[in-house]
């Protein structure tokens, strides 16, 4: 007797088919997932100084897909594209602040590397994206961004001039600290022993107009006294740093001779007798009693800063 349509075979093999059709569907979904198109890595700098070039470099893995476009992006707007199947494959459009460097791109079914130059510290930096995309029927894209900062780093760390070889309590030290020259300009500190210290008055812009750069100087203006010594000496440092930029501030010392109580005192006798000598190199009997008088009162000054 064969199986009509309603049969319990042929319920059964309708049931089995229908159970194989769900397995064909999620195993075929599994490998369209697995095997499509997917973007590795991309490679761009973080830092970028305007005077020299960098390089982009997108990688993917097309998987069972084909190429259909590779396009770079700034802030949204399209700079590059290739497109493998297009004759020429590359093609550049004019963006603010982005230049290609002709003939050196390299792209293919695997990566896409572009290299930039003549840049501007205005309009290069943003965020650079690389975006691929797959041929029909799966019209697939990815994508992936980094923001790129433009800034010449100082190569230099900041200067310190004006100071004297040594001081002693009561003098009044003056600096000047100036910046190499960077974009966007750096800021400088001023410390003292360690500490912060307040400069006299606003800092001093420097432009280069070679390139667009500048500098900046800070004066420092400190009466020195006993407490500010460490022992025997003073230390004064000047820091540059570059704000919102990926940048290790940079921090240039001196160590200054401070010239204790009894060293100062020292120096005034020598200074004393010197004098006291040469005037009295030239004597005149008009002046003896006089002479007797100043060198009792230089004597009692003599020991009284030696002693203080």
């Amino acid at each position: 007797m064969s199986a009509g349509p309603y049969s319990p075979l042929n319920s059964a093999l309708f049931r089995t088919l229908a159970v194989l059709g769900r397995i064909l569907v999620v195993l075929n979904g599994g490998l369209a997932a697995g095997g499509g198109l997917r973007l590795t890595y991309m490679e761009a700098p973080d830092v970028v100084d305007p005077r020299d070039q960098f390089q982009l470099d997108c990688h993917f893995d097309m998987g069972n897909e084909e190429l259909y476009a590779v396009k770079w992006y700034k802030d949204d707007q399209e700079f590059f594209r290739y497109m493998p199947q297009q004759n020429p494959p590359t093609l550049t459009f004019p963006v603010a602040g982005v230049t290609v460097i002709p003939n050196t791109s390299e792209c293919d079914i695997t990566r896409c590397k572009v290299n930039l130059h003549n840049l501007s510290s205005r309009y290069s930096g943003g965020a650079y994206r690389c975006e691929i995309s797959s041929e029909a029927p799966a019209f697939r894209l990815a994508a992936e961004t980094r923001n790129i900062t433009v800034a010449a780093l100082p190569k230099e760390k900041p200067k310190i001039t004006g100071l004297a070889s040594s001081y002693a309590d009561g003098d009044v030290l003056t600096a000047e600290c100036t910046s190499d020259f960077a974009y966007p300009i750096p800021v400088l500190r001023w410390f003292v022993n360690g500490e912060p210290a307040v400069p006299v008055s606003r800092p001093t812009i420097i432009e280069r107009e070679s390139d667009f750069l500048v500098a900046q100087s800070i004066i420092l203006r400190l009466l020195i006294s006993g407490n500010l010594s460490r022992g025997d000496s003073i230390q004064i440092g000047c820091e540059a740093s570059m704000p919102n930029v990926n940048f290790v501030p940079q921090l240039s010392t001196v160590i200054i001779p401070f010239k204790t109580a009894n060293g100062e005192g020292v120096a005034n006798n020598e200074k004393l007798q010197l004098w006291y000598s040469a005037f009295s190199s030239t004597p005149s009997p008009n002046y003896s009693s006089y002479h007797i008088i100043l060198s009792i009162f230089l004597y009692i000054v003599i020991r009284y800063i030696a002693n203080y």
